[in-house]
């Protein structure tokens, strides 16, 4: 009976190990994420489809006990080496917490390399750290764009800058963005306060208490209110 009963126990662990593995298979090739781990030595543990595919290998079997950062992670974006002591990823078991970066680069079979945003975390077992798992995406659509919102930025920054009236730029929320020279001219009294973010009230308010706009509070009151009135209309 005793028997039967281990029989059973070891049974039933051997279903709730296997199932563990079907879900874990599962939710690593169903995801668009790649992700990989690594032992306490670098060397990958696992890996998933879309991690192969992104890095360009035709199978697992490729990155399977290859020290990963002398595989994809072993250069920076200028070109400079990466030693495998600094990578931050690595970071995630050395020192027992996660990583977050997105300004490096990883570096595909065919030797071309693509910006890259990637989490690192530690995987503990029996509260012993045992080595890491990696999440990455593939950002150069997101870079591109940040790029040419960058460059339209500028280019409009100097379209303002050419306005000889004064001009200034407040959001949806009155708050300021920024304003071009000849505004700064015809506004002296702002001298060197920080305007970025600032409201439009809080703006006026600011220049009130140093002693622009009246002389009594209920002047400055009434001057602020003024200049807020005419701003909204």
């Amino acid at each position: 009976i005793l028997g039967t009963f281990y029989v059973h126990q070891r049974r039933r662990s051997e279903k709730r190990l296997k199932e563990g593995e079907e879900f874990k298979h599962n939710l690593l090739t169903s995801t668009a994420e790649a992700i990989y781990g690594l032992d306490l030595d670098g060397n990958c543990t696992f890996c998933n489809p879309a991690c192969l595919k992104i890095l360009g290998f035709e199978s697992e079997e490729e990155l399977l006990g290859q020290h990963i950062h002398n595989l994809i992670h072993h250069t920076r974006p200028n070109g400079e080496p990466y030693p495998a002591n600094e990578c931050l990823i690595y970071k995630a078991f050395q020192d027992e917490k996660g990583s977050h970066v997105d300004n490096e680069v990883l570096w595909r079979k065919d030797g071309t390399s693509f910006p890259v945003e990637y989490w690192s975390y530690p995987i503990f077992r029996n509260n012993k750290t045992i080595g890491s798992v990696v999440a990455f995406l593939d950002i150069t659509e997101r870079k591109q764009v940040e790029e040419e919102l960058h460059e339209t930025r500028a280019q409009l920054d100097i379209a303002i800058e050419s306005i000889a009236d004064g001009f200034a730029l407040f959001d949806g929320e009155d708050r300021f963005v920024f304003a071009n020279s000849a505004y700064r001219e015809s506004h002296k009294e702002l001298g060197d306060t920080e305007l970025p973010g600032m409201k439009f009230e809080e703006i006026v308010r600011h220049l009130a208490s140093k002693g622009f706009y009246g002389n009594t509070p209920q002047e400055k009151e009434e001057f602020i209110e003024k200049r807020l009135d005419s701003f909204r209309s």
